[in-house]
């Protein structure tokens, strides 16, 4: 009669007498079953009236078996069955002994990695981001930190307007205002970037200087306009004869001071009987006026030709050049103060945030 052997999910298997003292492994629950030792002779209806009292739901009279580790082997149900038994041991041995041992967690570096998220997952890059703002660096090509500039350009393009508007019809410069550029400058780049990041905050600097500049410039450009409308500064200069004269006592004075020669220059007052004449030594300007009546009618007109015109016009680079020299002069002590203080407000609304 074939022995039956029930497993502890409920499955019943037949047993050959050949596989006693085998381990079996349940199809359905991956339970390894240690088969009993074959019995003695004698005792043999025992082992098999007790496999009988299994099938029928009784309570087996088997000899329970010494308690020891099962292994875990890697084959099927064939492999148990079929194979021997030691081969199946030096099976499970040697899968238990190439098992590799778990993986140490590694220490998480918050420096910032340019490559970074680059195949891999989304997940994996925003966590670079992150690291790379709390090191103070956006990583480069991001869209919001694109963005941010621009947004910054636009307020401080806008704010530079507001200061020389004011300054223009108010007569006068507030220099509240420059540092609203700031901090209008700073909110706007860090709303639209969405973090601070030290990138950023310098970035910042160089627009709200720029536009403080440029709201000076454009307030004087607009003074200028006014000064040619009314009269006060001709929108053309008037080439004399005297002007002519005077770039010949230029290169008379130059001659001399290459041959070794001291030219002690004149002090000048810019007064209302100012002249061109008053800043030559009397000597050089005698020289060259001698020197330009020599040139006769045809000379002078051909010296006019060839170094000068008859008229210049103030606008282009002389307009530029005139700008440049008013946002200079006019550059004081509060503008440093002002300026100091627009900077260092979007320097720390960008590094920090708005709540900074």
């Amino acid at each position: 009669m074939a022995l039956k052997v029930k497993c502890k999910c409920g499955k019943i298997y037949d047993v050959k007498p050949e596989w006693l003292g085998r381990r079996l492994r349940c199809k359905k629950c991956d339970h390894v079953i240690v088969l009993p030792k074959a019995a003695p002779k004698q005792k043999s209806t025992v082992t098999a009236n007790a496999a009988t009292n299994q099938v029928a739901g009784q309570k087996p009279l088997e000899q329970k078996p010494a308690r020891r580790k099962a292994a875990v082997a890697t084959g099927g149900l064939d492999d148990l069955l079929s194979g021997d038994l030691a081969a199946l041991e030096q099976s499970a041995a040697t899968v238990e002994t190439t098992r590799k041992p778990p993986a140490k967690p590694q220490p998480v570096s918050t420096a910032y990695d340019p490559t970074a998220g680059r195949g891999s997952t989304a997940l994996d890059r925003k966590t670079a981001e992150r690291a790379a703002a709390r090191t103070g660096m956006r990583m480069p090509g991001s869209t919001n930190f694109l963005l941010a500039i621009v947004a910054g350009v636009v307020a401080g393009a806008c704010g530079a307007g507001v200061w020389a508007a004011i300054a223009y019809y108010a007569d006068m410069q507030i220099g509240w205002i420059a540092w609203g550029i700031g901090a209008v400058v700073g909110i706007a780049m860090i709303a639209v970037g969405r973090e601070g990041s030290l990138l950023l905050a310098l970035c910042s600097l160089v627009i709200v200087f720029c536009s403080i500049i440029a709201g000076k410039a454009m307030a004087i450009n607009m003074l200028i306009s006014d000064m040619q409308a009314d009269g006060s500064l001709p929108g053309v200069l008037e080439m004399t004869d005297e002007n002519y004269i005077s770039m010949l006592a230029d290169d008379i004075a130059q001659n001399r001071e290459d041959a070794g020669q001291q030219v002690i220059w004149p002090d000048v007052d810019y007064d209302e009987d100012y002249s061109v004449q008053d800043e030559y030594p009397a000597d050089i300007w005698q020289q060259a006026t001698a020197k330009w009546g020599d040139l006769g009618p045809d000379g002078q007109q051909n010296y006019r030709e060839q170094f000068g015109v008859d008229t210049v016009e103030i606008s282009g680079a002389a307009r530029g050049a005139i700008v440049g020299l008013g946002v200079v002069f006019t550059f004081g002590l509060f503008d440093i103060i002002f300026v100091g203080l627009a900077m260092v407000t979007s320097f720390k609304i960008t590094l920090n945030g708005i709540g900074s």
